[in-house]
């Protein structure tokens, strides 16, 4: 059976290109498999028992005025709510994905001026074939 999500929201974009360290969130497997051995030691089958996509994101130079505003309100949804993430759509539009976060979301201050840098790491759904 196939699972389907329809969503609606706001697009949550970036002040600027660059100071971002986003993973390829669609070639970030991750699997838990589970392997049959014989007495003998022979591999007598393996079985993919949950799959899904993994990938860290990291943003530097933040504005922290631009932080508090519109990443925060993100951050705290995020704590409950799963989310759709798209690292490069205009160059890789397969990209992206439907995920969560395992952990809170909370920003570092840089030191210089009023920058903060923020990252997570991400757990998505992922295509059985994929």
């Amino acid at each position: 059976a196939r699972i389907g999500v329809i969503g609606t929201g706001r697009a949550l974009a970036m002040p600027r290109r660059g100071y971002a360290d986003l993973g390829m969130i669609d070639l970030g497997r991750s699997a838990t498999l589970t392997s049959h051995v014989s007495e003998g030691g022979q591999l007598m089958g393996r079985f993919l028992q949950r799959s899904g996509l993994s990938g860290s994101f990291a943003w530097q130079n933040l504005s922290e005025d631009w932080y508090r505003a519109t990443f925060d309100p993100f951050a705290r949804a995020a704590r409950t709510e799963p989310f759709w993430i798209a690292a490069r759509p205009e160059g890789y539009p397969t990209d992206c994905a439907y995920a969560w976060v395992d952990d809170v979301i909370a920003p570092s201050r840089q030191g210089r001026r009023n920058f903060v840098s923020v990252g997570f790491t991400a757990t998505g759904h992922a295509d059985a074939a994929a």
